[in-house]
């Protein structure tokens, strides 16, 4: 994800910082809207005392879907939050964010729209 799209995610949600840094999104633009949703979520669910416990380790794409690793607050309280957003992605363009679908006829397994899976198809045959 690009660095201004990490940095509007820790300017509206402080948890998405490491030591003042923001979180290192390992995945495509497209999911911002994903993860945006889930942190107002989130921000909606834990108590302030909570927010400043929540620890966010890592944000990342794994087999075509989200993960989104956290510690520091109750499991039980976020996660079916995290399940959500898991789900949400696999429907959901990596890529651009428009609809998509997870593929795995690809060289990867990833959640994509038809015209970036085509692109990812031509690109694959390319270098054969």
């Amino acid at each position: 994800m690009r660095d201004e799209l990490e940095k509007d995610l820790q300017s509206k949600y402080p948890f998405m910082a490491i030591d003042k840094e923001p979180v290192n999104c390992q995945c495509g633009d497209g999911w911002y809207s994903v993860i945006d949703k889930l942190c107002k979520k989130i921000m909606e669910t834990l108590s302030m005392q909570e927010l400043i416990d929540l620890r966010v380790d890592q944000v990342k794409e794994k087999y075509g879907t989200l993960r989104f690793y956290y510690s520091g607050v109750d499991f039980n309280k976020i996660e079916d939050l995290v399940i959500e957003a898991v789900e949400e992605s696999a429907q959901v363009c990596e890529e651009c964010g428009k609809e998509g679908k997870l593929r795995e006829d690809n060289l990867y397994i990833q959640t994509l729209c038809d015209e970036h899976a085509a692109e990812q198809r031509k690109s694959v045959w390319a270098d054969r």
